[in-house]
């Protein structure tokens, strides 16, 4: 069996511990340690028998057989865990280990989480002469990367939010150039025989050449985090088929005056064969709505733990308040409930079982409750219009094509064909009732002349055709300097 070793600080407990691995390792062990005893104290102190014994009592019984075989060899197994994994700062971890040269035989395994930190990289670099023997454990990864390849990472990463900050970008100006940055890559699922997680981790994905929507989902948070703002992957299911993967962000743009959770999907968005630039015509699957991303994937696709919304949720909530007490109300509309509050609050506001335990300890009423929920409804259901996408737009793709003029269309043709390829709607209610049912009664092209009028009165109103120019030249004149 491979096994990891975990050196951690005393807490209150001191339990040391004996059990699986959540990794595709076999077993791991738990030790309490200071650091001031050497290596081989440490494993001949290591005493297992009351946690065997507790574990025996409690565990299944597909877990016995294990947990008896562990017990058995507990000495040889503790001797010959593969990795071992400190809960401590580098330098004492680089400290330990030049004390104890027996542990260089050993891997040494950074528990990550979803960090990247380039400091860490430099300091392993500056303390370790050999790195070949370093291994990292992310979330965003079913497998122990390198430390070459988590420098990788993080290098390629820090680099594209290096490059994302040397712009006066507002954050949902930073999200589409990163959204365009990360759909830059053609959906290319694994082939017969490969590790389905090649296309799936942040580390091939990002590094390599397969990648479908978990991998786009995956490098997209890890940009915007970095860039701190706030994106979350969506887990997605379809009905007793497989499912499918993208991102919710909670988007805070003083500029444009937005504050609300919006669905992005680069899957749908992304280039789909190399050499073709008409994606960057497609903004369909970007910053949308609840409902929006909903009615776009037809309501195929039901989201992890967010099931009951979208706007039968505070109808159904006010229905079931009519005749149920707060804890009786569907665990259905509780868990829908409680993700809107983690995302946006960064709590759950309803526990049933917190109620029945202790009813005058929960102090919300039912108004209160529909008065929250309401609150929560509009960061989830607040559209964006056209007239910020073109800004937006305009402003991101200015900077893009400053870059690389031969690639990203930066004319009004562009933005028309943005308009209507990503479905965005102006403010004018006429846009999203009349020109759709122009669209179904009169055909393509009178819907397409209306766009094309919506388009050319906003041009008139703000001189976006004429701020168009002004940037390309400033592009020529940078090019002749």
């Amino acid at each position: 069996m491979r096994g990891r070793l975990v050196l951690t600080e005393p807490d209150d407990f001191n339990f040391d511990g004996f059990d699986r691995d959540i990794t595709k390792l076999d077993y791991k062990i738990d030790l309490h340690t200071d650091l001031n005893e050497k290596f081989e104290d440490l494993i001949k102190r290591a005493d297992f028998k009351d946690e065997f014994r507790r574990t025996l009592q409690v565990c299944d019984e597909d877990d016995k057989e294990f947990y008896k075989e562990c017990k058995k060899n507990q000495i040889e197994l503790l001797n010959n865990c593969e990795f071992i994994t400190f809960m401590f700062p580098i330098d004492r971890v680089y400290k330990y280990i030049e004390e104890n040269p027996i542990i260089k035989d050993k891997k040494l395994l950074f528990q990550m989480g979803f960090e990247l930190n380039l400091d860490i990289v430099s300091n392993i670099e500056k303390m370790f002469k050999d790195t070949s023997n370093i291994y990292f454990h992310m979330v965003s990864d079913s497998e122990f990367i390198s430390f070459d390849q988590y420098k990788q990472i993080v290098k390629t990463i820090y680099n594209i939010v290096d490059e994302v900050n040397g712009f006066d970008f507002s954050p949902l100006e930073k999200i589409m150039y990163v959204y365009d940055i990360v759909r830059n890559k053609v959906y290319k699922e694994v082939d017969e025989g490969e590790d389905k997680m090649i296309a799936r981790n942040l580390s091939t994905s990002l590094l390599g050449d397969k990648i479908v929507c978990v991998g786009y989902s995956k490098i997209f948070k890890a940009i915007l985090n970095q860039l701190n703002i706030d994106c979350e992957e969506v887990l997605l299911h379809y009905s007793g088929q497989k499912g499918h993967a993208r991102n919710s962000v909670f988007i805070k743009d003083k500029k444009y005056n937005i504050d609300g959770i919006y669905y992005f999907d680069v899957t749908y968005d992304a280039k789909k064969e190399e050499n073709n630039n008409k994606y960057l015509f497609s903004y369909k699957f970007f910053a949308k709505t609840k409902d929006e991303i909903d009615d776009l994937t037809k309501k195929d696709l039901k989201e992890d733990g967010f099931s009951k919304y979208p706007a039968s949720l505070s109808e159904d909530l006010y229905d079931e308040l009519e005749t149920k007490e707060i804890y009786e109300i569907s665990d259905e509309l509780v868990n829908s409930i409680n993700y809107m509050s983690m995302r946006v609050l960064n709590k759950r506001i309803i526990s049933k079982r917190l109620f029945r335990i202790a009813p005058d300890s929960f102090k919300i009423t039912k108004n209160q409750l529909i008065n929250i929920v309401d609150d929560l409804m509009k960061k989830f259901d607040t559209s964006i219009k056209a007239e910020t996408f073109i800004e937006v737009l305009f402003n991101v793709r200015k900077e893009e094509y400053r870059k690389d003029p031969d690639k990203y269309p930066f004319d009004m043709n562009a933005f028309f064909r943005a308009i209507l390829i990503s479905e965005w709607n102006f403010n004018d209610p006429l846009d999203s009732t009349f020109l759709n049912e122009m669209y179904k009664k009169r055909g393509e092209k009178i819907y397409l002349m209306n766009k094309n009028n919506f388009l050319f009165k906003y041009n008139h109103e703000t001189n976006l055709e004429e701020r168009i120019e002004e940037a390309k030249k400033l592009k020529i004149f940078e090019k002749k300097k």
